[in-house]
C-alpha cells in the first residue's frame, strides 16, 4: 500500500452532513493504476467537524491512518474508533454505550457513499454469492475479511511448502536404530511362552520363534531314567531358549492375547542441511507375539529444528480427523490433546556426526549423571541460553535439572565465561554450591551476593561478608530473593538474631537441607509485616516498628490496619448471612477437637478468625464465601491446626467433613513438614472416628436401657 501517497491526498469535503457526532465520507481513487477505497471519518468538535481517521482499502491490503499522530496500523476499523456492536433486549444493535464514543449508529453517511463502499466490496469478489447485509460497515468488515483470508491462504501455502521442503531434507533413520532400541531401551527382553501338559511343558521362544518341549518330571520307565529334566516353568522366572540361547522370561500362555507390547520414548539427533540440528522424537514399542517373533516398531512423533532457521521450528506427526489421515504439520493439536516432548533415551551411536554446539553442550554427561532418560529437546534449548556444560562439569546436576525443567529461572540470561556470573553468586561460594548442589542454597547465595554487592557499593547497611554459619542459617530459613526487604532494614546478623529471638532458640543449621520450619515461617511472617507497613505508609523510622517485640501480634495489627475498613464491611455481611459459624463452635470443638503434647486442632470460633487465617497464611479459605458457607451448613468444617507453644499463631488450615480430610495447607498453599504432619492428621482423624463410634454405641445402649 502506497502510504505516503495516500497521506498526501486531501480529506474529502463534507456536503450536507447529517446531524450526528461522526461523519463518514468515502472516495474511490486510483493510485499507481490500482483502485483504492478511502473512508474518511470526521468527529464533531464545537460545532465543527475534525478529520480524525482514514481507512484505506484495496484488493490485497488495508490500513488505518491517524492524521493527528501520523501513524498507520492494520487494526480493524472497529478497534480504534468503533467497538464491536453489542446486543441487548432493548436495542438489538447498539454501540458500546460509552458517552462521546463513536458507533455505527451515530455516524452519518450519504446514500451515495454507502453504495460506493458496497460496490467496491462486491467488485473485489465478482463471483461472491454469499448473502451480506446491505450496510456500509458490513462491507468494510467484509473487505478486511477477504484480505485476511487471502493473506492466510498465502501464508498457509508458504508454510506447507516449507514443511514439504523440510521433510524432503530429513536424513534417513540409521539402520541400527531398532537394534539400538532393542538393546538399550528394552535390554533384549524376550519371553518363553509355555503351557504345561502333565510332566511336559510346550514352549515357544519370542526371539527365534522355535517350538520345543521340555520335561519337568522323570518318567517311570527305563527311558525316563536318562531323560533331561528341566525346572518347572514359573511365570516371571528367568530362563534361556534351548534353541537360540537367548535370555528370556517365562510367561504362561493361559488367557494371554495374541500380542502384548511395551512403549518407550527415544530421541535421535542428526545434522540437518549441513549446519543445523534436527532432534527427532520417537515412540518406540516392542511387540511380542505368541505365534511369531518379536519386533521393534519406531513411530516418529515430533521433530525440532535448531540452528537451521531464524527461530526454532517444531513439527508434529498428527492424525487429521477431517481428512481421516495422518501426516506432518507445523503446529500442535492444542488444548487437552496437546503433544509434548517427554523423557526418553538418546541414540548415541552417531555422536561423532553431531554439530559442535550439540557435541559440546554437555548432553551426554548430563544424561550419564542424571539418568539416561531425559527431555533432550528441553536440555538443548536450555544449553542455548545458559552455560549448563560448566554446571555439569562441576557436578551441579540438580541446578541443571531445575533449569531444564523450568523450575527456576533466576539466572543471568546472557552467556558468561564465569559460572559465578551465570549463577549470580560470589566466586568463593562455587565450592560450597558444587558440594551441596541444592536449589535452596543457591537462592540464599544469590541473596548474599546481592546484599554484599549493595554493601560494597554503599547502598545498604552493614559491614563485612556473610560467614559460613550465616549462609547455613540463611539456607535453613529458606532465604530467597523475595525476602530482600528484610535486608533493606537490617543486616544478616540482625535478621538471624531477630528470628532466633522470635522462635526462642537457635536456628538449626546442622542439616540445612531440611528446612527449619519455624524459622522459615517466621521469616515469611516478618517479610509480610514489613511489606504491609511499607505499602500502607506506616511509620518505618522507629526501631520498634522494624523490630517488634511480639512479631505475631504486630503482624496481626498490621493486617487489621491494612484491611480494617474492607474487612469490617465484609465481616458484617458474612455474620448476618452465616450466623451458625459462631453458634456451632462448642459443638464442633467437642466432636472434632484434639490435642497432644506438640500440636492441637480446633474449629474456627467465628468468621473473623477464618478471614484472618486466610490473610495471614495467604490462602483461599477466607477469600471467598465458599468455605464459610460450607462450614455454616455443616458440609465441611474449617479446622485450625496449631502448635501448643504458639496457640495464637496460624500454622495449618484443614477442611474436614466429619469423617475425612478434604484438604490441608499451610502458608502460601504449601504443606510444611508434609510427611510428619500427614501422620499427625491421620492420627487425629482416627481419634475422631473412634470417638464417634464410642458415642454411637453409648447412644444405642442408652436407647435400649430406656426401652427396658
Amino acid at each position: 500500500m502506497k502510504k505516503r501517497k495516500i497521506e498526501r491526498i486531501a480529506p474529502n469535503i463534507l456536503e450536507n452532513p447529517e446531524k450526528k457526532p461522526y461523519q463518514a465520507v468515502p472516495e474511490v481513487v486510483s493510485i499507481d493504476g490500482q483502485e483504492h477505497l478511502l473512508v474518511d471519518i470526521f468527529e464533531k468538535v464545537e460545532k465543527k467537524y475534525k478529520f480524525i481517521l482514514r481507512g484505506a482499502y484495496n484488493a490485497h491490503d488495508w490500513g488505518l491512518w491517524d492524521p493527528g499522530e501520523g501513524e498507520w496500523s492494520r487494526r480493524s476499523i472497529e478497534d480504534p474508533l468503533y467497538n464491536a456492536p453489542t446486543y441487548d433486549i432493548y436495542n438489538m444493535l447498539s454501540g458500546p454505550g460509552l458517552p462521546k464514543q463513536a458507533s455505527w449508529k451515530n455516524t452519518g453517511i450519504s446514500d451515495s457513499g454507502k453504495n460506493m463502499i458496497i460496490r467496491f466490496y462486491k467488485g473485489m469478489q465478482p463471483n461472491y454469492r454469499r448473502y451480506i447485509r446491505e450496510d456500509w460497515w458490513e462491507a468494510l468488515k467484509g473487505i478486511e475479511r477477504e484480505v485476511k483470508a487471502e493473506r492466510e491462504l498465502k501464508q498457509s501455502q508458504s508454510r506447507k511448502k516449507s514443511l514439504e521442503e523440510r521433510n524432503a531434507d530429513v536424513p534417513e533413520i540409521p539402520e541400527d536404530f531398532e537394534d539400538w532400541a532393542d538393546q538399550e531401551i528394552f535390554d533384549r527382553k524376550e519371553y518363553i511362552y509355555y503351557k504345561r501338559k502333565g510332566r511336559f511343558a510346550d514352549c515357544r521362544c519370542s526371539r527365534c520363534g522355535a517350538d520345543y518341549r521340555i520335561i519337568t518330571r522323570r518318567g517311570v520307565d527305563i527311558a525316563g531314567m536318562i531323560e533331561r529334566v528341566d525346572p518347572v516353568p514359573v511365570s516371571g522366572a528367568e530362563t534361556e531358549c534351548l534353541k537360540c540361547g537367548a535370555k528370556a522370561t517365562y510367561k504362561a500362555r493361559g488367557r494371554m492375547k495374541d500380542k502384548h507390547e511395551e512403549h518407550r520414548k527415544a530421541y535421535l539427533i542428526q545434522v540437518f542441511r549441513g549446519c543445523g540440528t534436527i532432534i527427532r522424537y520417537f515412540d518406540v514399542r516392542k511387540e511380542w507375539y505368541i505365534d511369531s517373533t518379536s519386533g521393534i516398531v519406531a513411530n516418529e512423533i515430533g521433530r525440532m529444528y535448531m540452528d537451521c532457521f531464524k527461530k526454532t521450528k517444531v513439527d508434529w506427526h498428527l492424525y487429521d480427523e477431517w481428512n481421516r489421515q495422518s501426516g506432518w504439520y507445523d503446529h500442535n493439536v492444542g488444548g487437552m490433546g496437546n503433544i509434548a516432548f517427554q523423557k526418553g533415551s538418546l541414540y548415541d551411536r552417531n555422536t561423532s556426526e553431531w554439530t559442535d554446539r550439540v557435541k559440546y553442550s554437555g548432553l551426554i554427561d548430563y544424561m550419564e549423571l542424571d539418568g539416561y532418560s531425559q527431555k533432550v529437546t528441553y536440555f538443548l534449548e536450555t544449553a542455548r541460553k545458559y552455560e549448563v556444560e560448566k554446571l555439569i562439569k562441576i557436578g551441579m546436576v540438580n541446578l541443571t535439572r531445575a533449569l531444564v525443567e523450568g523450575q527456576y529461572w533466576n539466572f543471568s540470561m546472557g552467556k558468561y565465561k564465569r559460572v559465578e556470573n551465570t549463577l549470580k553468586i560470589r566466586r568463593c561460594r562455587l565450592r560450597m554450591i558444587a558440594e551441596y548442589d541444592n536449589m535452596d542454597l543457591l537462592r540464599a547465595l544469590q541473596v548474599e551476593e546481592e546484599n554484599t554487592h549493595s554493601i560494597r557499593e554503599g547502598q545498604a547497611r552493614g559491614k563485612g561478608e556473610w560467614t559460613d554459619e550465616q549462609i547455613m542459617k540463611a539456607w535453613a530459613m529458606r532465604l530467597e530473593g523475595k525476602e530482600r526487604i528484610l535486608l533493606k532494614y537490617m543486616t544478616i546478623t540482625q535478621l538471624i538474631n531477630r528470628v532466633e529471638h522470635y522462635i526462642g532458640r537457635e536456628i538449626r543449621a546442622d542439616n540445612p537441607e531440611k528446612a527449619d520450619v519455624s524459622a522459615q515461617n517466621t521469616v515469611t511472617l516478618y517479610r509480610d509485616y514489613l511489606i504491609m507497613r511499607e505499602q500502607h505508609d506506616m511509620d518505618m523510622t522507629r526501631s520498634t516498628s522494624i523490630y517488634p517485640k511480639n512479631l505475631q501480634e504486630a503482624h496481626r495489627k498490621a493486617v487489621n490496619t491494612a484491611n480494617a475498613a474492607k474487612n469490617e464491611e465484609r465481616l458484617k455481611e458474612l455474620e448476618e448471612k452465616y450466623p451458625d459459624v459462631k453458634r456451632n463452635f462448642r459443638k464442633f470443638k467437642a466432636l472434632y477437637g484434639y490435642k497432644d503434647g506438640e500440636y492441637f486442632i480446633r474449629p474456627a470460633k467465628n468468621i473473623r478468625e477464618i478471614l484472618e487465617e486466610g490473610q495471614i497464611l495467604h490462602h483461599c479459605v477466607g477469600a471467598t464465601d465458599t468455605y464459610i458457607e460450607r462450614h455454616n451448613n455443616k458440609v465441611s468444617i474449617i479446622m485450625f491446626l496449631r502448635r501448643v507453644k504458639e496457640p495464637n499463631e496460624p500454622y495449618i488450615t484443614v477442611e474436614f467433613n466429619g469423617t475425612e480430610v478434604r484438604q490441608w495447607y499451610g502458608r502460601n498453599d504449601r504443606k510444611p513438614d508434609e510427611e510428619e504432619m500427614q501422620k499427625w492428621i491421620d492420627t487425629w482423624v482416627s481419634a475422631v472416628t473412634q470417638k464417634q463410634e464410642t458415642a454411637a454405641v453409648e447412644a444405642h445402649t442408652g436407647a435400649l436401657m430406656a426401652a427396658v
